[in-house]
């Protein structure tokens, strides 16, 4: 059977490992280190970025699973950067999509976050962006705090090939 590999990208900060609990609909998928520099946290960018953050954990579903799953992420220590999320299907491996959600539109622009429904340490968190920037929310977490969020997973087409 064909599947969807997720990957959440992530980035930790301390002068030791940054540790993490990471549930899907319940389920743990990672229960500990996630990449971390021993670096002063940069500002975050106001679009974005491919090159923040690292691999940090996966998960799969089915090929043509269409809805959505809840995350938790609870902080144990240091600081981490919640990046991007992105999947590829398992057969053939090799192509990376983000994994977009349009929430609506901030004039002409689309805004397109995979994550809804967030909550910090259980306050409901409001985005706000500026008019040009698109993507991703970058979440900052500090030890202790108690991430969650719904994880929409919707149908991606890939554009057609060009023809040369």
């Amino acid at each position: 059977m064909r599947e969807k590999i997720i990957t959440q990208r992530a980035q930790g900060y301390g002068f030791q490992p940054v540790t993490v609990t990471v549930q899907i609909d319940g389920n743990t998928v990672l229960a500990g280190e996630i990449p971390t520099q021993d670096a002063v946290v940069p500002l975050l960018p106001d679009e974005w970025t491919s090159e923040l953050g690292a691999n940090a954990w996966s998960w799969t579903v089915a090929s043509d699973f269409v809805g959505t799953q809840n995350m938790t992420i609870s902080v144990d220590n240091g600081i981490m950067l919640l990046c991007d999320t992105f999947y590829q299907q398992s057969d053939p491996p090799g192509n990376i999509w983000p994994l977009t959600f349009v929430q609506g539109n901030v004039g002409n622009v689309p805004i397109g976050d995979p994550f809804t429904s967030v909550t910090i340490n259980g306050v409901t968190q409001e985005q706000v962006r500026s008019q040009s920037s698109t993507g991703q929310w970058i979440w900052t977490l500090q030890a202790g705090d108690q991430f969650a969020c719904t994880v929409n997973i919707v149908p991606y087409t890939p554009p057609p090939e060009s023809t040369p």
